[in-house]
């Protein structure tokens, strides 16, 4: 009998993750506290440039958390 070679398993690549890892529930209602503020309360035209790099980001953070920070 001859012996069949099997063929390895493929790997199954997970996502990278970027960011912030590990925040805990309050940090993550603190965040979208912050972002609700900045979104309601700051006039985004007095943000520098050199903090407010991406608006397009901040935006939809700001709709990702909106609906926990209620």
């Amino acid at each position: 009998m001859q012996a069949t070679a099997t063929k390895p398993t493929p790997t199954v690549k997970k996502a990278k993750k970027i960011g912030v890892v590990g925040v805990s529930k309050a940090e993550n209602v603190q965040l979208g506290l912050i972002l609700r503020w900045v979104a309601l309360e700051l006039d985004w035209d007095t943000i520098p440039n050199n903090v407010l790099v991406n608006p397009e980001a901040l935006t939809k953070l700001i709709g990702r958390y909106q609906i926990k920070a209620q």
